[in-house]
């Protein structure tokens, strides 16, 4: 028993009329994936707008005004005692002395001991990317929660 489907014909094309079970079933697939495709995008513009390195947060750390908030001795520069304590006051991150002066090897392009604001925020950029403190190899000083592992310079 061949059945013919022609265009227009609607006896050939019954499961599809409004009012059956797979019109409503065709419908309900349809919503549900717009409400998917409508989460998707929401959730991922909600996480976007909530996410540490939103464009906010990046330039409250990266201006000169919060760079001389912390800037105790006024000289322009950032010693290590100035970015242990900006570190655990904005971060709540604990540096070791070993992370230090691993953190100003990395980062003292000059070797002064001191962060001018260019490495100042060469060194930010760098955190805010991996959101963490670079941690040494056996660093038996370093803060609970430290990884073993070295950061390549950027």
């Amino acid at each position: 028993m061949k059945q013919g489907y022609n265009m227009g014909d609607t006896k050939s094309c019954a499961w599809l009329e409004p009012g059956s079970l797979s019109a409503a079933a065709a419908m309900g697939t349809g919503i549900l994936v717009l409400l998917i495709c409508l989460g998707c995008f929401c959730s991922s513009c909600v996480g976007a707008w909530l996410h540490p390195k939103s464009r906010a947060v990046m330039s409250k750390h990266l201006n000169k005004a919060f760079f001389n908030e912390f800037d105790k001795d006024g000289d322009g520069m950032l010693d290590k005692s100035e970015i242990k304590s900006m570190l655990e006051k904005e971060f709540g991150e604990k540096f070791s002395k070993k992370q230090l002066d691993a953190l100003f090897k990395q980062f003292d392009k000059d070797g002064n001991d001191q962060l001018d604001f260019e490495e100042y925020k060469v060194m930010m950029a760098h955190h805010k990317v991996h959101e963490h403190p670079p941690e040494l190899q056996g660093d038996t000083d370093a803060p609970s929660g430290a990884s073993a592992k070295v950061h390549p310079s950027s």
